[in-house]
């Protein structure tokens, strides 16, 4: 029977199948082969996702209990009844919402949640500083140069 109470998933390391194994042994690393040109620099392009702001978002949502179980905890019956509280203030305190980010104001998220007041995880979205080109702009222009 499914306790919900306890993480009963087995540990990463030890899922594993016959074929895999068998596979990892077969395998043998090839010789090291140097080029014969200079190296170059790669960076990679903005990985940020553009999106209005998020008067509703939730911490929660985002970091969960943070204690690495996949179980119901204590966080998870004091969820029930902080979601829909916060969510009935943020309602209510909509207009406060708008002027710290008023609509229309551009954000970048990374997908890195970020540590900030008290320790918390927090939001990841932060405002675009507008030096940044998005990647799906950067392959438009690749694909049509001068258009």
């Amino acid at each position: 029977m499914i306790n919900p109470f306890r993480d009963d998933l087995p540990d990463a390391t030890m899922i594993t199948t016959a074929s895999a194994a068998r596979v990892q042994e077969m395998s043998v690393a090839g010789e090291l082969r140097q080029r014969g040109w200079d190296s170059l620099q790669v960076r990679a392009q903005d990985p940020s996702v553009s999106h209005w702001p998020l008067w509703w978002q939730d911490f929660v949502e985002d970091s969960g209990s943070d204690d690495g179980q996949f179980a119901w905890t204590w966080c998870d019956y004091a969820y029930i009844v902080y979601g829909p509280g916060r969510q009935i203030v943020n309602t209510v305190a909509l207009p406060v919402s708008m002027v710290i980010e008023p609509p229309g104001t551009l954000l970048c998220s990374d997908g890195v949640i970020s540590r900030q007041a008290f320790g918390r995880a927090n939001h990841d979205p932060v405002a675009c500083s507008g030096v940044a080109v998005l990647p799906d702009l950067i392959e438009a222009e690749q694909a049509n140069p001068g258009s």
